[in-house]
């Protein structure tokens, strides 16, 4: 790699335990320079590891549009936990209960379109922008309100809206998807 610099992009950097904080560490060991931002803040381990490594961390958005983007999600995501206690019991149609779960992956996407946002304003030569816990669906809308091409990791499927519903409203492949099972592969991306 002679390029700019690699951008990584840890939506749950903020959680503790797991892969999250170890995965971006060793990523920024790799590419000492490398730009990390974490868009719902990050622990503090990890913040000491990436330090150690080098590693420059954007914690916030930078420009007004991706504030604007990163708020709109947050207020999606509250909607969406609204949603899910209202509508938990099931004497509720099976539609209504699942549209929380919509919600959620709309709030996904605005919290990924923001940081792609931020990595462009920041590093426009990146030679890389990865999302290394990528939301599982509404790819395309990220990589377009966010006006970069990116790759993502899929780990995992959390909800069934991603084979159908939202995901399917927008065909545009503007990210290069990986997930570590072969399950995740091939449904419908």
């Amino acid at each position: 790699m002679t390029g700019g610099p690699l951008v990584l992009i840890e939506p749950y950097a903020d959680r503790l335990g797991g892969h999250h904080q170890r995965t971006l560490a060793a990523l920024a060991q790799a590419r000492p320079g490398s730009l990390v931002i974490p868009p719902n803040g990050i622990a503090r381990d990890a913040v000491t590891a990436l330090r150690e490594a080098g590693a420059r961390l954007v914690t916030a958005p930078t420009t007004r549009l991706a504030t604007v983007l990163l708020a709109a999600s947050r207020l999606a995501a509250g909607l969406s936990t609204i949603g899910q206690r209202v509508f938990c019991s099931r004497r509720w149609p099976r539609r209504l209960r699942r549209l929380p779960h919509q919600v959620t992956l709309v709030a996904r996407c605005l919290t990924e379109a923001s940081v792609l946002r931020t990595a462009r304003h920041l590093e426009p030569r990146a030679e890389a922008v990865v999302i290394l816990t990528a939301s599982e669906a509404l790819h395309g809308a990220a990589a377009l309100l966010g006006g970069q091409p990116h790759l993502r990791f899929v780990h995992e499927q959390v909800t069934t809206e991603a084979r159908g519903g939202l995901s399917r409203c927008i065909r545009l492949r503007p990210s290069l998807i990986s997930a570590p099972r072969p399950s995740l592969n091939c449904q419908g991306w």
